[in-house]
């Protein structure tokens, strides 16, 4: 009977998001980090969120925050979802769990509070076909106003219909 034989074959794994997590489970920061760029630059990316996230959340677990977030803005230029929007502002005002000084918490909200302003400006801009998504970012920002802040200061811009539910 004769033996099977390994063969060894070299595989392109067509997927970026799984490839950069590889290299970045390897400690391989410089690589990933030009892996995602080339990635970025293929025309066959079919979802390019996806990777955004990837990055973003690998950014964070490399503690560069103002890589991250200039991850964020960047994506921002390309596209105005709603996820975006809130998982920026949720992105700023948790940073501060990491922050011990009570000065540099309130930056971290008032930042937050900033995409959050800013995606609601940019709905508002849309006409009324985007009623729905501002509506959900008013509640994403009233959640986060009852964790950390000012609930007073969202109320004012909630929908009398949202009032009642908070």
């Amino acid at each position: 009977m004769k033996k099977p034989t390994l063969t060894r074959h070299r595989t392109f794994d067509p997927n970026p998001v799984s490839t950069n997590k590889l290299q970045s489970s390897l400690a391989e920061t410089e690589r990933t980090r030009a892996l995602f760029a080339l990635a970025f630059d293929s025309p066959a990316l079919d979802m390019p969120h996806l990777l955004w996230k990837t990055y973003s959340e690998f950014e964070i677990s490399e503690a560069e925050y103002e890589r991250s977030k200039a991850l964020y803005e960047m994506l921002l230029e390309r596209t105005k979802r709603l996820k975006l929007w809130i998982s920026y502002a949720q992105f700023e005002a948790f940073a501060m769990i990491k922050v011990v000084d009570l000065a540099d918490k309130r930056k971290c909200v008032e930042r937050a509070r900033d995409v959050f302003e800013r995606g609601l400006s940019y709905f508002r801009s849309c006409g009324p076909e985007m009623k729905e998504e501002r509506a959900t970012l008013l509640e994403e920002w009233l959640e986060m106003e009852n964790r950390f802040g000012d609930v007073e200061l969202v109320r004012g811009k909630l929908a009398p219909k949202l009032k009642k539910r908070n």
